[in-house]
């Protein structure tokens, strides 16, 4: 992993952040960002889900066996360089005692911490730029909530929340401005990996719940984009579904 993130701080000019008062307890210490990232319009938001995994991670067994590309968040770093994003990778697993398991409840204060330090704080109210979030797996139910708390004004400016196989629920939501984002066909895309031994799904193509599936998915999500990942693999999912999930948010973009 170490090696991973060295990469991303080296291709794509990723430094650690790095504000004492702001967060005194080193909660964000794991997070890495786009150098002056104030100067960004657009910017890209990455939270791996809960596990061994840090900043960038979506899966260390695919880093080892398949490549750093497959098991990180790079693929998204090259389109978003592209295209002018600045880069914002939190932590949920951070630890500021190694000898600490990063329980569900401490992995939510992480993110709650990093998106308030790291991305809300950093930009200036009259130079707030537009994000793009991409959260897997239990890092949707953590981004969510942070959402579910945060100033509608903040929330309107994410164009796009993209999550993989994420856990959030509406029923965790009582914010307007959350419930909009989060209802939104068009802001909302929620990427599926496909359950059982064969994965008979290409990457984009539409899920259809069936008929005792349909009223716990629509109570959960809403009707939101929900599209198959196009792999069984659960952290896999990132890769598979990448040109989808940054075509979903170019489109809103525009």
């Amino acid at each position: 992993m170490e090696f991973c993130q060295e990469t991303m701080k080296k291709d794509f000019d990723l430094v650690p952040y790095d504000n004492n008062f702001v967060d005194p307890l080193n909660l964000c210490s794991g997070t890495l960002l786009s150098r002056d990232i104030e100067k960004y319009e657009k910017v890209l938001v990455i939270l791996p889900g809960k596990g061994k995994v840090r900043a960038g991670i979506f899966g260390r067994q695919l880093l080892m066996v398949h490549s750093l590309q497959t098991g990180s968040a790079i693929p998204f770093l090259q389109r978003a360089s592209s295209k002018n994003f600045g880069i914002i990778l939190l932590d949920p697993n951070v630890k500021i005692d190694k000898s600490t398991f990063v329980s569900t409840k401490l992995g939510y204060e992480n993110v709650q911490q990093q998106w308030s330090a790291v991305v809300v704080n950093t930009f200036p109210k009259d130079k707030f730029p537009n994000l793009f979030i991409l959260a897997h797996s239990q890092a949707g139910a953590q981004i969510v909530r942070c959402l579910n708390n945060e100033r509608p004004e903040v929330v309107s400016q994410i164009k796009v929340l993209c999550q993989t196989d994420g856990t959030s629920s509406l029923h965790q939501v009582t914010s307007d401005s959350a419930r909009e984002l989060l209802t939104s066909p068009y802001r909302s895309l929620y990427c599926r990996s496909t359950p059982g031994s064969v994965c008979l799904h290409q990457a984009g193509q539409m899920h259809i719940p069936t008929a005792s599936e349909k009223a716990y998915w629509l109570s959960r999500f809403g009707a939101i984009k929900v599209v198959w990942a196009g792999t069984r693999d659960h952290p896999y999912s990132n890769f598979t579904a990448r040109d989808v999930i940054f075509d979903f948010m170019l489109s809103a973009q525009n």
